[in-house]
């Protein structure tokens, strides 16, 4: 018989996604991605599916994009409804911090993206390294690799 203190010993923590994360380094290719990046709350659903929600500013205006991403057999890894879209999420080494990698095709082109995710807006710089060396892995340069400029959520104008 397993006594209540060996029980609380033996199960895992797990982990909370949900709240809200910064994107705190980006590596790409191409420079399909602005360098201006608003907070991103993420929301763990019943069926185990995550919902992604953030704001972005494109020719002066504010759009709020929402998103669902389907959880797949692969173990943190999830397809966004509708797209040829897989995202990858994996743990970090540092506290509070998560490595994305995605990887979606756009009119007949394939983009890969990784990203560095955190609970606060500032640089950690064991995360930054310990990404540097996970996006070098993904075929990233270091060229690729930026650190964005952290912006609040913007309102869209009600239609």
């Amino acid at each position: 018989m397993v006594g209540q203190g060996q029980q609380q010993l033996q199960r895992k923590p797990i982990f909370q996604i949900s709240g809200t994360w910064y994107i705190k380094a980006i590596a790409a290719k191409k420079g399909i991605l602005g360098k201006n990046v608003s907070p991103v709350i993420l929301s763990l659903l019943s069926s185990g599916n995550i919902q992604a929600s953030f704001t972005k500013r494109s020719n002066g205006q504010c759009h709020k994009i929402d998103m669902i991403l389907e959880k797949t057999r692969v173990p943190g890894r999830y397809r966004t409804s509708g797209a040829l879209h897989f995202l990858h999420m994996e743990g970090s080494s540092v506290r509070d911090h998560r490595l994305f990698f995605s990887e979606l095709q756009f009119e007949g082109e394939r983009f890969q993206v990784a990203k560095l995710m955190g609970r606060n807006p500032g640089v950690n710089t064991k995360a930054l390294e310990e990404f540097k060396k996970f996006a070098q892995r993904k075929g990233f340069l270091k060229d690729d690799i930026f650190i964005p400029l952290q912006t609040e959520s913007c309102s869209p104008e009600p239609h």
